[in-house]
């Protein structure tokens, strides 16, 4: 459990979902009460070569698994790329058929796309991209079989001069479809508002999505969701539970199972050293040292004489 071995099974979407809500892996898994892993070397090197590379993709499929690489772990997929040059060339070099493995949508056909092209049209909107009546896969499409958008409408029976203009809003008129929105998804976040195709909208015309938002009126949608960083204090407290598991406390360890704690440590003591500083123990004296001071009697202070020349 922790976030390479996620990402290495597929669960991209789960370890980004952990960051937008929950922080960080190491905050998921206390909430999950699920065992902290334990830690790999730095040293220790996984090694690949092309006949383990094709072995791992035969024995994937004999056991059902999938072979696009987008479902395949990473580590598999980069070593093809090192020793074969590609994923397509690991693939073939197993013997499968890699048009077969990979995951793709079927292709357009001619009059897929002029019955689109048509139906969009009579949804009286303008302009391409997500809010134009020219979604961008139909656009990609019409431009890899007519060449150009502007031919694909005429081929269709369309006027390209009207439907290509660009639409703008009016104020009113992107206020009432954000109502629709709130109404519609009431617990949206900021985050998710930022990737529709509103949030998009609001950007290009006043510049940051929190300013635009300010503007048209809106203080209360969407959520805005913000975790509190841990105080001075709370930052020694996790420190010290880390260094008791046995948890690394190197910079790098520390970024890569909580962002949320290196970042209040970077900003109470100035820098991740001087935050584990604070939580060191002093050294504890030499021997010389120790034998030093049993030689000598309690308030004892040697005499400094001068030196002579």
């Amino acid at each position: 459990m922790t976030s390479s071995a996620l990402i290495d099974a597929g669960h991209t979407g789960l370890i980004s979902a952990i960051h937008k809500y929950i922080g960080s892996i190491e905050r998921a898994r206390r909430l999950a009460r699920i065992p902290t892993p334990g830690w790999r070397a730095p040293y220790t090197i996984e090694r690949w070569d092309e006949d383990r590379i094709i072995g791992e993709i035969r024995d994937r499929h004999r056991r059902g698994l999938p072979l696009a690489s987008s479902k395949t772990p990473r580590s598999l997929v980069d070593a093809a790329w090192n020793h074969c040059s590609s994923w397509k060339n690991a693939i073939e070099m197993a013997g499968f058929d890699y048009a077969k493995v990979r995951i793709s949508s079927p292709a357009w056909s001619r009059e897929e796309i002029l019955a689109a092209l048509r139906k969009g049209a009579r949804s009286k909107r303008v302009g391409i991209g997500d809010d134009g009546f020219v979604t961008e896969p139909i656009s990609l499409a019409a431009r890899r079989e007519f060449g150009s958008i502007r031919k694909a409408l005429l081929a269709a029976g369309l006027a390209p001069e009207r439907l290509l203009r660009r639409s703008h809003r009016s104020r009113n008129e992107l206020v009432e479809q954000l109502r629709e929105l709130a109404e519609k998804q009431p617990t949206m976040t900021l985050t998710e508002l930022h990737k529709h195709k509103l949030g998009a909208t609001i950007r290009n015309r006043y510049r940051t999505l929190s300013e635009g938002l300010e503007r048209l009126g809106f203080d209360d949608w969407p959520i805005r969701v913000v975790f509190a960083a841990p105080s001075k204090e709370e930052v020694l407290v996790q420190l010290r539970e880390r260094r008791e598991r046995g948890a690394a406390l190197t910079w790098t360890a520390v970024c890569h199972d909580d962002l949320r704690l290196l970042n209040a440590a970077r900003k109470h003591f100035g820098s991740w050293s001087n935050a584990v500083r604070a939580i060191s123990s002093p050294r504890p004296p030499s021997r010389a040292q120790q034998a030093k001071s049993a030689r000598a009697p309690a308030g004892f202070v040697q005499e400094q004489r001068p030196r002579e020349g």
